[in-house]
């Protein structure tokens, strides 16, 4: 394994995102019916994950004052099969705000307890590739005041966040 210039050990990027696949892939099944878009907004991913993203459409991303999700493209997901946790966990949690609004069920209805130790095993596979970077510091370049106000406007629309 690696050693950088701190002597802290790394994974290759390679490596880890093999990790993540395999991570993602123990995931309980969900029949999706693709018609959850209405739920993508700006999220916050790990490191390796913004970056994996990156490399597969060839620029970054940048977030829309609408607060969209950036990836969302005529109506999908345009990096759907490397999706970050956050959008993989959707529709699996058995949370109000995680559950589809379409009526898909996953195989398994995972934890909120679950759920954070998904996103924690991700981040742990992150800081192996990115030691320095912050925990889910990828937003979509969005100014923190756009999302507040987004989220303001989600509450007085009946959406609770």
């Amino acid at each position: 394994m690696p050693i950088n210039e701190t002597g802290q050990r790394t994974t290759p990027y390679a490596e880890a995102v093999a990790t993540l696949d395999k991570l993602y892939a123990e995931l309980p099944a969900i029949t999706c019916q693709r018609k959850c878009q209405d739920s993508c907004g700006v999220i916050v991913m790990a490191k390796l994950e913004w970056v994996r993203i990156q490399r597969k459409l060839g620029y970054k991303p940048k977030g829309k004052p609408s607060c969209i999700c950036p990836m969302l493209k005529q109506g999908g997901c345009s990096v759907h099969a490397i999706r970050p946790t956050v959008c993989q966990l959707y529709g699996l949690l058995d949370m109000p705000l995680m559950r589809c609004p379409h009526g898909c069920t996953p195989a398994r209805w995972l934890t909120e307890q679950e759920g954070y130790a998904w996103l924690a095993m991700v981040e742990t596979v992150s800081q192996q590739v990115y030691p320095h970077a912050a925990p889910a510091a990828q937003a979509q370049g969005i100014p923190i005041e756009e999302v507040a106000a987004y989220i303001d406007r989600a509450k007085a629309a009946g959406k609770v966040y």
